[in-house]
């Protein structure tokens, strides 16, 4: 396949959606360090990612975060589905880590063992995408556009759930974030752990099939890097699931 061929492809390859054979072609060019094509999948990972502010904030309740620390029975609260703005919103939060894992690719000596984890975050976005999309996904939004933690918590009861965001607190290397799920009575159970890239973004997808009307909230606290079995440190982020 030409460059010339690739040109209508970078943005698909972007979002893991590329069909596999041409994927495979555009991951060797990678892997030989192609200049051309590195280059115009950052471009067309700025582009993807620019789509996310299709959608207007939806504010929490300020009473929820209280309720839910003494009593773990928040009020419910969520935004209006699109899966549109669902897909666009996904890129955005993974543009700044597909681009440490290009400029890793460029950079490093090993480049096989670097295209492979370029290829596995690709894998887990595109498993983030089949969530996104399904009819049955709901949506709920937390946070703003500010400095405070934003970003969306995608749920699907057959497929898992994708949580995504910007702007966490700064933590030691030997800590981690850890997301929780809250019932309306009894201990929160852990949902996975993550760390925000470079830019501050993150993004955590699970197979884990919930009901989201069994729950709610989730929550996210600081634990050991190992993460822990309940929370050791009082939650920081509390999301209302409806």
């Amino acid at each position: 396949m030409t460059h010339a061929e690739m040109n209508e492809l970078y943005e698909l390859y972007s979002l893991g959606v590329l069909e596999y054979e041409d994927a495979t072609q555009i991951d060797e060019h990678v892997a030989q360090g192609c200049e051309y094509c590195l280059e115009h999948i950052v471009d067309a990972v700025n582009f993807t990612g620019r789509l996310s502010w299709m959608t207007e904030p939806v504010s929490t309740p300020a009473s929820l975060r209280n309720r839910v620390m003494a009593s773990v029975q928040p009020e419910n609260s969520s935004a209006p589905r699109s899966w549109i703005a669902r897909f666009s919103l996904l890129a955005a939060a993974c543009a700044g880590l597909a681009i440490f894992s290009l400029w890793s690719v460029q950079q490093a000596r090993d480049r096989g063992s670097q295209l492979e984890r370029a290829l596995d975050e690709r894998n887990q976005l595109r498993g983030a995408l089949q969530i996104l999309t399904e009819q049955q996904t709901r949506t709920v939004r937390f946070g703003d556009s500010s400095d405070s933690a934003h970003g969306w918590f995608f749920v699907n009861r057959d497929t898992g759930f994708v949580f995504v965001g910007s702007s966490l607190p700064p933590i030691a290397n030997d800590r981690t974030f850890e997301l929780w799920l809250v019932p309306d009575k009894g201990k929160p159970a852990p949902a996975g752990l993550f760390r925000p890239n470079s830019s501050g973004q993150f993004v955590l997808t699970s197979q884990t099939r919930i009901a989201a009307s069994q729950y709610a909230a989730v929550a996210v606290s600081v634990e050991p890097r190992s993460g822990s079995s309940a929370p050791t440190t009082k939650p920081f982020l509390i999301v209302p699931l409806g």
